[in-house]
């Protein structure tokens, strides 16, 4: 398929004053968006912030930043969330990129439970959640946040905010589900066809080193050599090669736009090297009235490496669109 993006110019596309898979010829492998993924983590000066180094430590943060790690059975086997925030306010559920897990949001939580209830879930075959093999389609996924809301918000309206995996999972349950959905922010979300530039199945550490700074972008230190071995070993035995396998052209965005019908406002790195800014503006462009907002000096997980400007990007999209405004 090809594609043009619009430009930059696009009056969706707006700077914070802060400082897919393509299905090609060779196949499915070494073409998917293991994008959101791999260990990232480590520690930089601001305006680039890092969230602990392990999903242990994060997620134990989590717990000790007044979140409940609790369960329920979903559609593919038991589901791993966590829970909080300030009880009677307005729902976010968060949802983390491919090989990853709740702990990457940790570094948003001191600031957002203090407004909103918080709900963030390990998605199917990730972090704690079943199933331990097979396929992991998307839209399985994303009737796995169905179950979620069903069991922890029932007849109420959440906000879905994603990264990657976890915004295309948010799009496509908003487009399945508008009625349960009050908007949706997608963090460098994937989602629509794309030809990717970077190795996403790293077969080395040059490779791995490649892959990690489109993931931070310039302003985030590259892992040490012992990382990107890890990230190697990584990418071979996570949940993101489940996610490739369960793959179906019908759970792509561009046959969904059209059905969603919520807000939308997609949040991207300006130096995200592994769905550049490029792939965001058409993602904007296809969503009707969807909102792009650019944060300078991050890369593909902000909320890992960026969490304080996110942070206040999201509650500046929040706040206006509270009021009927635009940020």
């Amino acid at each position: 398929m090809k594609q043009t993006a619009p430009p930059f110019a696009d009056r969706r596309v707006r700077r914070t004053p802060l400082g897919m898979p393509m299905l090609c010829r060779g196949g499915v492998a070494g073409l998917l968006l293991l994008i959101p993924l791999l260990g990232c983590a480590g520690r930089a000066g601001r305006p680039v912030l890092a969230s602990p180094s392990t999903p242990a430590v994060a997620r134990q943060a989590l717990v000790r930043d007044g979140l409940r790690a609790s369960e329920l059975v979903g559609p593919l086997g038991t589901l791993r969330f966590f829970e909080g925030g300030r009880k009677g306010g307005d729902t976010l559920v968060l949802l983390h990129g491919m090989n990853r897990q709740s702990g990457d949001w940790q570094a948003l939580v001191p600031v957002l439970r203090r407004k909103y209830s918080l709900l963030l879930l390990d998605l199917p075959g990730h972090g704690e959640s079943g199933p331990q093999a097979g396929p992991l389609p998307v839209s399985d996924l994303a009737a796995a946040v169905g179950a979620l809301i069903e069991a922890r918000r029932p007849g109420q309206k959440v906000t879905l905010i994603g990264n990657s995996l976890g915004g295309w999972v948010a799009l496509l349950y908003a487009a399945q589900h508008p009625e349960r959905v009050e908007r949706v922010i997608g963090v460098d979300s994937s989602g629509i066809y794309a030809p990717l530039a970077v190795p996403m199945q790293p077969k080395n550490r040059d490779e791995a080193r490649v892959l990690a700074a489109a993931i931070r972008g310039s302003h985030a230190p590259l892992p040490d050599d012992a990382a990107l071995d890890a990230m190697v070993r990584s990418v071979a035995e996570g949940p993101g090669l489940r996610v490739v396998a369960g793959l179906r052209a019908t759970d792509f965005l561009e046959s969904h736009v059209a059905d969603i019908h919520v807000p939308v406002d997609l949040i991207w790195g300006e130096e995200d090297g592994v769905l550049p800014l490029a792939y965001g503006q058409r993602l904007a462009s296809l969503i009707p009235g969807a909102e792009m907002h650019v944060l300078p000096a991050c890369g593909h997980m902000p909320e890992v490496f960026c969490a304080e400007s996110l942070a206040i990007e999201i509650e500046t999209v929040l706040a206006a669109r509270r009021t009927g405004g635009k940020p």
